[in-house]
């Protein structure tokens, strides 16, 4: 009979392509490794992976072992869950990716509440651009993420929890010539182009909502920058290097917006969750706990 210590091992040596890698991923020695593949071995019959120099081959019974591998560790998951569920108050881990500006700029309030209310609960919280994040959730890998939703093609497969709008604006730093005018007498879209722009790469969500946006002014506009990192942006902003599309709240007082109804746009940012996979008691009410904060009305 194969046990979940031995399947985790079989599957942290296919991801990692080697012993040595899975017994690092799992904080286990090499020959604790080899010793669990070896018990797997004699169980079935048959090897699973052969040695080839340096490398880790699966061999025929490997490649159908490891169809099924995940889906018996994610199933046997769910049972724990399901278990766990029945205690009263939420205990164990829970593990959540988020990216980075809406862990700096959105999570300090709920975090603290949710480790207040529910100090038994493990939070491994990790940092990851959206597209990623959507990818492992896809993927199983994640029980939860909250991240910016993709502008368009959102994986219909996912479920979406909508917790916040997160309006776009135009932005420049106060020492800025766009300011001058501004303040003045406005500022036409033909003389917004005119100067360098500073925009979100379009590896990125909020980067692909700019370049829809500017789609049909692509021949004038002008970009001096382009980045992964919205705070990065804004430093660039804030600096005067160039104009830009923000979230609204991260406009301080360094800079002033510049209004523009043709350009406005908003983000929206949410939960992601696989329908197939069991929320856990502690998953559950970390989203509660995030919905408090939310600006989207239910």
């Amino acid at each position: 009979m194969l046990d979940t210590d031995t399947l985790l091992a079989f599957v942290n040596i296919v991801d990692a392509g080697s012993f040595s890698g899975a017994a690092e991923k799992l904080h286990l020695s090499q020959p604790a490794i080899s010793k669990r593949i070896a018990v797997l071995e004699r169980r079935l019959g048959c090897p699973v992976f052969d040695r080839v120099n340096r490398s880790v081959l699966l061999t025929d019974a490997g490649r159908i072992l490891n169809e099924h591998a995940r889906s018996i560790l994610q199933d046997l998951g769910d049972v724990a869950r399901r278990i766990e569920d029945l205690g009263r108050h939420p205990t164990g881990q829970l593990q959540i990716a988020t990216t980075h500006h809406i862990g700096q700029w959105r999570l300090a309030v709920p975090l603290t509440s949710f480790r207040k209310r529910f100090p038994d609960v493990s939070l491994d919280l990790n940092f990851l651009d959206s597209d990623i994040a959507y990818q492992q959730v896809l993927a199983n890998e994640l029980d939860l993420a909250l991240v910016t939703f993709a502008p368009s093609g959102a994986p219909s497969e996912l479920e979406h929890l909508p917790v916040w709008h997160d309006p776009l604006v135009i932005a420049c730093a106060n020492q800025h010539p766009l300011a001058a005018l501004s303040s003045q007498e406005g500022v036409s879209l033909e003389q917004l182009l005119s100067f360098d722009a500073v925009l979100p790469d379009t590896t990125t969500y909020t980067g692909r909502i700019a370049h829809e946006l500017f789609a049909k002014h692509g021949d004038a506009l002008k970009v001096h920058t382009t980045t992964n990192y919205l705070e990065t942006i804004r430093m660039l902003v804030g600096i005067g290097l160039g104009w830009s599309l923000l979230p609204r709240n991260m406009v301080d007082n360094g800079m002033c917006t510049i209004p523009q109804p043709a350009l406005s746009a908003t983000r929206t940012l949410g939960f992601i969750h696989h329908p197939r996979r069991t929320l856990s008691r502690a998953g559950q009410a970390f989203i509660n706990t995030v919905l408090e904060s939310s600006s989207i009305q239910k």
